[in-house]
Formats: structure tokens, sequence, C-alpha cells
């Protein structure tokens, strides 16, 4: 996935870019653990993405430290894990990263974020943070707010762009803004009967 953005185009009031997956709350925020096994050329890009969803009113995810290198990549119950990994050929070009969900009794259980170090090394730290910061969004259940790469950027009502955007330049979509928050409220918000799905 090569992610990107430009400016200007408002995005409609209403948010309504969700996938269809979403995990199982068990109190008044989303509290699934972000496991960092990335190495130092993703760390600056992971915590400033978990920072952002991190602002929403129904996301609370601790970032934690590495946990069994040996397996980095591997699957963990009710965690995130976002690693590092060669899964192309050294040429690939736009394949950034590669994102697996876990079903556990009809919800997200777990999910694996794997970061692509073979193209990584053309892709400044701007696209990075772009690119973690839709995996997670993806991971949460978001879909892209937009799909047209060559219009201009998608704003909400405080001017604030996208990285749910898919667009042509990335240095601008950084963040979630107020549609993707929207999104996630309207996923994991209090209708959610006891707090489940």
């Amino acid at each position: 996935i090569f992610l990107a953005a430009t400016m200007g185009v408002s995005s409609p009031s209403i948010a309504d870019h969700a996938i269809g997956l979403s995990w199982q709350r068990t109190g008044p925020e989303l509290t699934v653990p972000i496991v960092n096994n990335s190495g130092p050329a993703w760390h600056d890009a992971i915590v400033a993405a978990a920072n952002n969803w991190n602002r929403s009113s129904v996301i609370e995810s601790p970032l934690v430290p590495q946990q069994n290198a040996a397996s980095a990549c591997a699957h963990r119950d009710g965690r995130i894990v976002i690693c590092d990994n060669n899964w192309t050929t050294k040429d690939a070009k736009g394949f950034y990263v590669r994102i697996q969900w876990f079903d556990v009794q009809g919800v997200t259980g777990k999910a694996v974020i794997q970061l692509n170090d073979r193209s990584s090394l053309a892709v400044t730290s701007l696209q990075k943070k772009r690119i973690v910061c839709l995996a997670l969004g993806t991971v949460y259940g978001l879909d892209l707010q937009d799909f047209d790469f060559d219009n201009p950027d998608l704003v909400d009502d405080q001017g604030r762009t996208s990285c749910m955007d898919f667009s042509s330049t990335p240095d601008d979509n950084l963040q979630p803004n107020g549609h993707d928050y929207e999104q996630l409220e309207v996923i994991y918000g209090e209708s959610q009967t006891d707090f489940g799905i």
C-alpha cells in the first residue's frame, strides 16, 4: 500500500467509513495494547500513530515494549503486534505494510501489522507516520474516507486532513481527523451492549 495526500475538499459531516471488523470492548474504552516489535527505523512513526489514535474518546491502547523478539511478528491474543519484516522481493515498490486480523468468536481478537523493511529504505519519516497511522486505523475497523488518489485532501470542520484519505502527497495526512474519531465512536460507542459486540 502506498499512502499520500493534497488539500481542500470537505468530507461528509457523518462518518461512514467502517470496514465491518471491530474489537470487543470490556470497559468504556477499547484498551487493546499495541506491542512495538519493530526496529528503530519505525519507532517514531509507531509512537506518533499510537498517541494520535489514543486521542479518540473510545480508544486507549497502551504502547508496550518489544515482547519475544524471536517471534516478533507472531500474533498474540488481545494485542496489536507491530513488527518489521522483509516480506517482499528487494525491488518491491509501494508495498509498505501487510495487516492480518484474527477472528475470535465473531470479533477481532488479535492483529499483526507487518512493516516492510525492504521498502522502508526509500520511505521518508513523514511517510512512515502516514503508513502506521493508516494501518492502525484499519486494525481499529476504519476504511479509507476516500479512495480517489488524485482529488484534493478531505478535511474535517476544523480543517484537519486524515491519514485515512488515499491521495497523492503523504506529508499532509499524518494523523486521524474528526471524522475518523466520529467513526470510532460509532463503532465502539455506548450502543455496544455490555461493552461487547
